[in-house]
């Protein structure tokens, strides 16, 4: 697995890692900005519950793939 340098993600993105990962709180700040570093970070740290639950939610704000135009 990559490291993660968190010099490289936001501080605010770490100050909401250690609400969700201690507290369980800050659910309400998790966006598709920050999403991929918090999973990352996650995945780092060991907290597989955690790292699944952000990729449910990641996944479920996907948008739905694109449908081909009719007749193209």
């Amino acid at each position: 697995m990559k490291q993660v340098h968190e010099s490289r993600i936001p501080a605010e993105t770490l100050e909401i890692y250690q609400q969700l990962s201690r507290r369980g709180e800050a659910r309400e700040r998790v966006t598709e900005s920050n999403v991929a570093d918090l999973t990352k970070l996650a995945d780092r740290d060991g907290h597989t519950i955690l790292a699944q639950e952000l990729r449910e939610w990641s996944a479920n704000c996907q948008p739905p793939p694109e449908e081909p135009a009719p007749g193209g």
